[in-house]
């Protein structure tokens, strides 16, 4: 998943490159589990709420929607 949002133009092979990489400094400069790091670093930056439009009819019901992160 994470790959398919940073490719640019189709190039899965550059986008694996980049966050091999990136693991790679992350694990280096901070000595830990890379994985903990990034998964902190996408919480820090994915909205805690959503606001989802229900059409009933004519008329249109927002729901808040609280996020539950995926990312084990």
């Amino acid at each position: 998943m994470l790959v398919n949002r940073i490719l640019k133009h189709g190039k899965k092979s550059l986008a694996y490159q980049i966050i091999y990489r990136a693991v790679k400094k992350i694990q280096q400069k901070t000595e830990t589990n890379p994985r903990s790091v990034l998964r902190q670093a996408i919480r820090g930056v994915t909205p805690d709420i959503a606001v989802k439009a229900v059409v009933d009819g004519k008329q249109t019901i927002y729901h808040l929607h609280q996020w539950y992160y995926i990312l084990v």
